[in-house]
This record gives structure tokens, sequence and C-alpha cells, in this order.
């Protein structure tokens, strides 16, 4: 069976949390106005899974506020409403 690639985004949802993102992921752009599976338009930076995990260890102490979503194989965009829980691990094909 093959494997199914996971892409990875967040959606920063507060202009310091945007900064924060931004200081870090240099080499990626964010993306505007993307619809995803819900619908609606959001702003999106891809990022790596490792990324995620870090932010979301730092979001309480420096108050990040941001959503995350994933795209799995050539799937849509959709919110993983999974991010703040603790016992989560990284999914399957998460890069």
């Amino acid at each position: 069976m093959k494997e199914v690639v996971t892409t990875w985004f967040v959606e920063p949802l507060d202009p310091q949390t945007n900064a924060a993102i931004a200081e870090f992921l240099t080499v990626t752009e964010i993306h505007d106005g993307v619809v995803c599976a819900d619908g609606e338009s959001h702003d999106l930076w891809d990022c790596d899974y490792r990324f995620i995990s870090r932010l979301i260890g730092a979001a309480k102490r420096f108050g990040l506020k941001f959503r995350v979503f994933r795209r799995r194989g050539q799937g849509q965009i959709e919110e993983w409403r999974f991010a703040f829980n603790r016992k989560a691990k990284q999914p399957t094909g998460a890069s």
C-alpha cells in the first residue's frame, strides 16, 4: 500500500502570531485566500510537522493564536482539530 503524504499548514489568528511564524518560516510564503474543505478562505503558511509541534509547545507560553490545517495526498486542505490534544502523536505520513 502506498504511503499517503501529509502536507501541513498553519493559519495565524493575530498579527503577533503571524510575525512569529514569519520569523521562523523564512523560506516559505504565506498563501492568501486558500479555500479549504470548510468552504472558507484562509491565509496559510506551509510548514513541516516538526514546526507545528514546536508552535503548539510555545502557544501558551507566548500567547500564540493559530489553527493547524493539513492535506492528505491530493485531498482538500482541512483543519486538524487534534493539534492541541496532549496525547496526540505524530500522524502517519507526517513529514
